[in-house]
């Protein structure tokens, strides 16, 4: 799998978890509001449901910094072979240049 392909799927999986994770947000705000909406009875579960929800959340956060960390090595990678190639180019270039002389 070359470097542009590995690039691009990373990027997808980035993609994914944003909408995961603002799906999940989505539905964290949405149990919210119908806790709220719950007697005082509730308030234990409502409690428990945000330490839950906090968690995913966290772990959503923690999964796109890796994924983002990982985005920018590759493409750190790419650029860094990127410029060795122009190098080994413009050095070939020159060698022909000077047996051509």
């Amino acid at each position: 799998m070359t470097d542009m392909e590995k690039e691009t799927v990373t990027d997808e999986i980035l993609e994914e978890t944003e909408q995961e994770a603002a799906e999940d947000m989505s539905q964290e705000q949405t149990d919210a509001q119908a806790a709220e909406d719950q007697p005082d009875d509730k308030d234990v579960q409502t409690d428990d449901k945000k330490r839950f929800f906090g968690k995913k959340k966290d772990k959503k956060d923690k999964q796109i910094e890796d994924l983002t960390a990982q985005l920018d090595d590759l493409r750190k990678r790419n650029l860094a072979e990127f410029e060795n190639f122009r190098k080994r180019t413009d050095k070939a270039k020159s060698t022909l240049f000077e047996r051509g002389a």
